[in-house]
């Protein structure tokens, strides 16, 4: 075999960020035949990490197809670790929306479509039991986090996240 070379933790890490990506990408090809009646189910929950001040925020989501069109999916979406300026509920809300955003963004219409077809949302009792309370923040995210401010004026969509 020649040398050989342990793995270790960082080796790890290192191959995990490609990975994720390469599964992001791939996803985001699959959404786009994803038929618009199908129901999604997220379901997330965050635990403080041994570092102080930070979460690890993570959000799984299945797609049910009533008419079988497309199978079962059961997915991760990436976990992010939350900062102490977002452990509420609108940082946790933001925290969602970039999960979303990185499966199927970058366009509004593919992440207003996604929150659309949101049809629960399940979390224990803590902060993200707040979500589903939230005002409807899509726009207020797109001009916050990526910096595009007034993409969805005139907009109609309803997102998971509303009043």
């Amino acid at each position: 075999m020649g040398l050989t070379r342990y793995v270790n933790g960082w080796t790890l890490r290192q191959a995990r960020v490609h990975l994720d990506v390469y599964a992001m990408l791939l996803f985001r090809r699959f959404w786009l035949e994803v038929p618009n009646d199908v129901d999604i189910y997220l379901y997330c929950d965050s635990s403080s990490s041994s570092t102080k001040g930070t979460e690890l925020f993570g959000v799984s989501f299945e797609l049910f197809d009533y008419y079988s069109r497309i199978p079962c999916v059961r997915r991760y979406m990436p976990f992010i670790a939350l900062q102490r300026d977002f452990l509420d509920a609108a940082g946790k809300a933001y925290a969602l929306l970039w999960c979303v955003w990185l499966l199927v963004g970058p366009t509004i219409a593919e992440m207003a479509r996604f929150c659309n077809q949101v049809k629960g949302l399940v979390t224990d009792m803590g902060t993200e039991r707040l979500l589903p309370r939230m005002i409807d923040i899509l726009d207020l995210f797109y001009e916050i986090m990526l910096g595009r401010p007034n993409l969805c004026i005139n907009s109609v969509h309803h997102c998971f996240l509303r009043a």
